[in-house]
């Protein structure tokens, strides 16, 4: 089981801890760290709300997830995270399909009833919300936010402007 810190606590913080929140064995959120602190206790959020600056001392694991879905912010948070000695967790649901052939990145998470075919290449910081499918040989570039139900076609390559 890997003890995780959320960063964001918006729709997408909260879509992933639902998606998750019945698989223990995976991942337990030991808090989220985010600027802004109403939503926390607004939705509930489990764990701890981390304010300021956290270290991996600080909040007792190094591993994190970014559940924030701006490409632009998410490669400015990952650099900073990355720069405090922070490592990203890479999670898959455990009811989507993942080839064994396909090559995951850095912090990508893949949501429930997706699909990834042979020979993709999810880079790092993807982040594959629930039915979305990918075809044999596609390519999502790095901080690619992909939304529910979208299907891309094989030998498709996608990449987000930052």
């Amino acid at each position: 089981m890997k003890k995780i810190v959320m960063i964001g606590t918006g729709g997408l913080a909260r879509e992933f801890c639902s998606y998750f929140s019945d698989y223990d064995e995976l991942i337990s959120i030991v808090g989220f760290s985010s600027t802004n602190f109403d939503e926390h206790r607004l939705f509930l959020l489990s764990g701890k709300l981390f304010e300021g600056d956290i270290t991996p001392k600080t909040v007792g694991t190094d591993e994190i997830v970014i559940a924030i879905g701006t490409p632009s912010v998410k490669k400015r948070i990952s650099e900073h995270f990355k720069r405090l000695g922070f490592c990203f967790s890479s999670l898959i649901h455990p009811r989507s399909v993942v080839s064994d052939r396909a090559t995951l990145g850095e912090g990508v998470i893949v949501s429930p009833n997706c699909t990834v075919s042979p020979n993709v290449h999810l880079k790092d910081f993807c982040y594959l919300n629930f039915r979305v499918v990918v075809g044999h040989e596609a390519v999502l570039g790095n901080f690619c936010q992909v939304n529910p139900v979208f299907n891309l076609p094989a030998f498709q390559i996608l990449v987000m402007k930052l």
